[in-house]
């Protein structure tokens, strides 16, 4: 990743950028594709929770 050197990865972990949040998607393709209409977008601090809950390391 470029620019590693500058990034607060910490500060960016914890930025909530106003999610949890539900959206409607129509593309009739990503419904297929997701199995559904509607598409849930988590913080990123919950995405980490469940990486290291299921990671093999």
């Amino acid at each position: 990743m470029a620019n590693e050197d500058k990034k607060d990865f910490n500060a960016m972990l914890h930025d909530n950028k106003d999610m949890p949040k539900f959206q409607i998607i129509t593309d009739q393709k990503s419904i297929e594709k997701y199995g559904g209409s509607k598409m849930y977008f988590a913080p990123p601090i919950d995405y980490d929770k469940v990486m290291k809950k299921n990671s093999v390391w």
